[in-house]
């Protein structure tokens, strides 16, 4: 199991139905590298465990399932030995489904998983890697998708949609919720009048990161009072996005703020008049909907199931992924909408979402 934030939210929502063992392996190149983040240390009734997943870099990336299985099966024998678990829960595709779904075999135990977006919109029809990547499908009790895009997806691959279950990821509400923005503003020293868009996630170039700066260098030509960029994140692509805000003299309006905990990103989110998210594939990224419920617009790209959200609210604007011309347009458009007229999506909580994965897997306890 990956534990994103969405991820360690949702766990620690359903370890109110059940004691939960997590393992969530680290690649033996970031441990190598000192890049790994644990961001997760054992509380009530959940344990996280962070094993080594030994695999060969950049080649048989369809083998990379077994390695990952052997680097856990230690670890999995030995817990099972002295726990009496009633079914296994997984996310992300491939490899850590794949594994997964070999675990529950050995453990002959309900095998449950939940995909995310980009897990299932990279498969390409006929590849080796979809199909190692879709097997899981067949043998397990029920798929959970982010969006009814997935799923439509997951379907035309040719899985059984009777098993796959669309479940919308919930909301932290008492962190995520609109906040007295000017006294916000005040605090943290920002300047009246200023115009801040946001960006909240992985730093790598599959989220359209370089399209959100050619996009912004254009606007900074546009006479926007006080405009700026800020970025909240991690990824591959620091050290080629902080070469352009030097080459283009952007360094004094994009802040690069690295990783935040969720209390700061709500805050910066609540001060920003736009979050900008132009991914080129998502199922429902989760920053989308924390936004949201911060009252915050977003500008984000017309793929997986962001259309469906922005169906359900009229403060999402849809571009086109790839095109920066179209985000410029989207992002000075956010930025000049009046606040009347809103039409906002009902947004679940994370106790919710987790009462409904419960019931999903035949929980019978009381909760």
């Amino acid at each position: 199991m990956r534990v994103a934030p969405f991820n360690k939210q949702q766990l620690s929502s359903l370890s109110k139905y059940y004691l939960i063992d997590v393992i969530s392996p680290i690649p033996w190149i970031s441990k190598k590298n000192n890049s790994s983040r644990c961001n997760w240390v054992d509380e009530g009734d959940v344990r996280c465990f962070f094993p080594t997943f030994y695999y060969p870099p950049r080649i048989a990336r369809c083998f990379h399932g077994d390695f990952y299985y052997y680097s856990i099966i230690g670890l999995v024998n030995r817990l099972a030995r002295e726990n009496n678990y009633e079914l296994i829960f997984s996310s992300w595709l491939y490899p850590d489904v794949w594994a997964a779904q070999k675990v529950a075999d050995k453990l002959k135990l309900p095998f449950f998983f939940k995909v995310h977006g980009t897990d299932v919109n990279r498969l390409d029809r006929g590849s080796l890697f979809a199909k190692k990547s879709l097997s899981a499908v067949i043998q397990s009790s029920g798929v959970v998708c982010v969006s009814r895009a997935l799923k439509n997806r997951l379907v035309d691959f040719g899985c059984n949609g009777s098993k796959i279950h669309v479940l919308y990821n919930g909301i932290n509400k008492e962190i995520f919720h609109p906040a007295d923005k000017f006294l916000l503003k005040g605090e943290m020293q920002i300047k009246k009048g200023s115009k801040l868009i946001l960006y909240v996630g992985r730093l790598e170039k599959e989220k359209g990161i370089f399209e959100l700066l050619d996009a912004f260098k254009e606007m900074s030509k546009d006479n926007i009072n006080n405009l700026r960029l800020n970025i909240i994140g991690e990824g591959s692509c620091i050290g080629s996005i902080n070469k352009y805000l030097t080459d283009n003299k952007l360094l004094n309006i994009v802040g690069m703020m690295g990783f935040l905990p969720l209390p700061d990103v709500a805050k910066w989110m609540n001060v920003s008049d736009v979050l900008c998210l132009p991914s080129y594939m998502e199922g429902v990224p989760n920053v989308v909907l924390e936004a949201l419920a911060c009252g915050t617009r977003v500008v984000t790209t017309n793929v997986g199931g962001l259309p469906e959200i922005a169906a359900q609210d009229n403060r999402v604007i849809l571009v086109k992924p790839r095109d920066s011309e179209g985000l410029r347009s989207g992002l000075i458009d956010a930025l000049g909408v009046s606040t009347n007229d809103i039409k906002a999506i009902n947004l679940g909580t994370w106790d919710q979402n987790a009462s409904q994965l419960a019931n999903l897997f035949g929980y019978e306890g009381e909760g």
